[in-house]
């Protein structure tokens, strides 16, 4: 008996002292958990309890001059789902009748059920329709959110100087790329407090911090001049077929841009079906040998510095002229002509006389003036500084190929900016694209425009001899007479330049660039328009015939358009362009 008191009492102290090492190992956890490991355990039951929701910003607006809506930002509804608030026995049934009403894969929204989640998406920007029919089907777990969506209300109107928008709500090109944290503003997030399945919470006082809206940017642009650029630039391409064309309207006294059109066009809400190199501002991005619309810089030079006057008299040869081993033609065989008549003709053979007469050295100085060989700084991505090389890289035939518009590059916008020159009275203006900022409404305004950048180029006498007289001459009586218009005086430049190689050995066969550079009225300038046709396959490759009178309609419409008078020109000649492969 006194034996099995003995064991009874040694089992029940090891039973003790199990369940005080027991008791002392728990406690030893909870103080790890209580002390050590405190911070943890608190966080992750935070992260069990409290959802974060983020409160996208709205995007701000992006508005012509005039306050017309070019790209906006409208809320569209979204569907989200639970997964924990869905029973399991009904899961199979909610993901057969999402995909039934949206669309979608039964299997894809299972497996999204399946997650032990709070949160997932099943379909965002969803349709109103579709979210009645998902809303009137009375699912357990669903949940409803509206979310921005960037849209274009107007198609493919500037497409390329508004660039897109990608998935997760920042820009990808354009002025939504270059302008993506102004425009975007500042996400906010508000905290859901949920129990164990899942269910919200109602408190008093969740914290929220609320989005900050993006500006809106007011452009330059004037969306009835680009309609007329639109529409005119889609009519030459659809006649003459070319790679790619672009077209530009600046006024040439403050450097606004009023239209920037390119070709062929793109949505920018469907941007995933086009190439990236169709979405490329071709008029900043891309440059092209200028050919013969590049003369009336270096003829200004030489009429600058007084090497030459208007009526200065050249020999040009009858066509052809030889320069050491370079032989020069013309389209044409001229004999002697003046100054005025090489620009009016586009005489190679005259140019190159004139350039050997003006020198390297001022020539490199007055081209790099006029803002050849560097970035203008518009306001856009992807700017391209052009191609000018300096006088130490300059070869013997050099001085005669830059006064035809060779071995040199240039964008289209640099073109037409050189042309302002000329427009303005002498001043090289910096061309802008962007008019203010508003706010995300675009209601009200809160900077204005950068101010005008301008510096001398030419002095005033030189521009107003050049587009007054010069290039005025070249509609009058020159390559681009067939584009006169009534009651308007014109003047301008052709030029048709070969394609250089890729690999910069030599010229595509075949391949020209069709340019045309307008200013209107002549008489008193108000646009500089300039059209840049790469590549044209429709049978004609002159810029006189490819680019002109697309750039001379251009001109008549939008100065009928804002009720410039016209006036009736005395001695006006019609006729047909004389053309040529050297304009």
């Amino acid at each position: 008996m006194e034996s099995f008191a003995r064991t009874f009492r040694t089992r029940r102290g090891i039973v003790h002292l199990c369940c005080a090492l027991l008791f002392l190992a728990l406690a030893v956890r909870l103080a790890v958990i209580q002390c050590l490991n405190h911070e943890w355990y608190a966080s992750y039951a935070e992260r069990m309890q409290v959802d974060v929701v983020d409160l996208e910003a709205q995007r701000g607006q992006l508005l012509d001059r005039d306050g017309f809506r070019l790209a906006v930002t409208t809320l569209t509804p979204s569907i989200a789902v639970n997964p924990r608030a869905v029973p399991e026995a009904k899961r199979a049934e909610v993901a057969r009748t999402l995909a039934g009403l949206l669309k979608l894969d039964t299997q894809e929204i299972s497996d999204r059920l399946a997650k032990p989640k709070y949160f997932q998406w099943v379909k965002r920007h969803a349709t109103e329709a579709e979210a009645k029919a998902v809303k009137d089907a009375k699912l357990p777990g669903i949940e409803f959110r509206d979310e921005p969506i960037r849209c274009y209300p107007n198609g493919d109107f500037l497409c390329h100087v508004i660039g897109e928008v990608g998935a997760d709500g920042h820009g990808l090109g354009g002025l939504e790329a270059r302008y993506d944290s102004l425009l975007s503003g500042k996400d906010g997030y508000e905290t859901i407090r949920r129990d164990g399945r899942g269910r919200p919470l109602c408190q008093e006082q969740e914290e929220c911090v609320q989005p900050q809206s993006g500006r809106s940017l007011m452009l330059t642009i004037d969306a009835r001049i680009q309609r007329i650029a639109e529409e005119e630039l889609a009519a030459a391409c659809e006649k003459n077929k070319p790679e790619h064309a672009t077209a530009i309207v600046m006024d040439p006294w403050t450097g606004d841009i009023l239209a920037l059109a390119c070709w062929p066009t793109f949505d920018p809400g469907q941007f995933n079906k086009v190439s990236a190199e169709a979405r490329r501002n071709f008029g900043v991005e891309e440059c092209v040998e200028p050919g013969s619309s590049f003369k009336p810089f270096v003829a200004s030079a030489a009429l600058e510095r007084g090497v030459v006057t208007p009526d200065t008299i050249f020999d040009c040869h009858m066509g052809v002229y030889q320069i050491g081993k370079r032989t020069l033609h013309d389209a044409h065989g001229y004999g002697r002509l003046s100054v005025r008549d090489v620009i009016a003709y586009s005489s190679n053979i005259g140019m190159a006389q004139i350039g050997a007469l003006l020198g390297a050295d001022p020539m490199y100085a007055a081209l790099s003036g006029f803002g050849f060989g560097k970035v203008t700084g518009v306001e856009l991505p992807g700017e391209s500084s052009g191609l000018l090389h300096p006088v130490r890289m300059w070869t013997s035939l050099s001085i005669s190929s830059l006064p035809m518009g060779q071995e040199v590059s240039v964008s289209p916008l640099q073109l037409v900016t050189g042309f302002c020159v000329f427009a303005n009275g002498g001043w090289h203006v910096k061309p802008r694209i962007i008019a203010g900022v508003a706010d995300a409404e675009g209601r009200r305004k809160l900077e204005g425009a950068a101010p005008v950048v301008a510096r001398r180029v030419l002095s005033q006498r030189t521009a107003d001899l050049m587009c007054k007289d010069l290039l005025s001459a070249v509609v009058e009586h020159g390559t681009a007479r067939a584009v006169a218009i009534d009651g308007y005086a014109l003047a301008g430049k052709t030029g048709t330049a070969q394609v250089a190689r890729e690999d910069g050995r030599g010229y595509e066969p075949g391949a020209y660039t069709a340019v045309f550079v307008g200013i209107a009225p002549a008489n008193a300038p108000r646009y500089v328009v300039g059209m840049v046709v790469r590549k044209p396959k429709g049978g004609a490759y002159y810029g006189g015939v490819v680019s002109a009178p697309y750039v001379a309609n251009i001109c008549e419409r939008t100065l009928s358009m804002v009720h410039f008078p016209r006036v009736i020109l005395a001695g006006k000649q019609n006729g047909h362009e004389s053309g040529s492969a050297a304009e």
